[in-house]
């Protein structure tokens, strides 16, 4: 399916759960469709040369995936430091944002994350209305953006961010009135 021009992934393709191997190179794909979920046989994906800024989470789902080939040119989530640790950090990310769409628990413990600054376009991708719960435990992180003060809405109830090296936490850390739970 490479190099057609194409929005959106045929939805053909999400009855063919025997697929191992996908080429949607040179398209206009923006992203994959929730039911991706379904090709669970797949072991090679290529999305190289479409406009996709974001991996999209339901990749995280595919658990026998060995080989996902995408630009980073344009890309800004997962954040530069978990794509340079490899497919199996890719993976673990992306499906942690996965399950935070259901469960509302936003996990990114222990992912050796260090600037959340570089990362202001993807925390969009982590901040939603459905999260409720954010947990930034055991990561590297030596401030917290003020940045994320407007983005965490008053739907997040539990912030966690023990274990980090935090020097000092911005004045519109107040904003978060919302928080029942602070763990620092």
């Amino acid at each position: 399916l490479g190099d057609m021009g194409l929005q959106a992934l045929p939805s053909v393709v999400l009855h063919m759960e025997a697929l191992e191997y996908l080429n949607l190179d040179g398209n206009n794909l923006k992203g994959l469709p929730p039911h991706f979920t379904r090709l669970q046989s797949l072991t090679e994906i290529s999305l190289a040369s479409n406009p996709i800024v974001a991996l999209p989470p339901v990749l995280g789902t595919l658990s026998h995936l060995q080989s996902l080939h995408f630009d980073r040119t344009l890309l800004r989530s997962p954040p530069t430091e978990i794509l340079d640790r490899g497919l199996t950090m890719i993976l673990a990310f992306l499906r942690r944002l996965y399950d935070a769409q259901a469960s509302g628990v936003m996990n990114l413990a222990g992912l050796q994350l260090d600037n959340l600054v570089a990362g202001e376009v993807w925390t969009t991708q982590i901040v939603t209305s459905t999260v409720t719960k954010l947990n930034f435990k055991s990561n590297n992180l030596t401030t917290w953006p003020a940045f994320m003060c407007e983005r965490v809405g008053p739907q997040v109830v539990s912030l966690a961010l023990a274990a980090n090296r935090l020097g000092s936490l911005p004045l519109t850390f107040g904003n978060l009135v919302g928080l029942t739970k602070l763990n620092i």
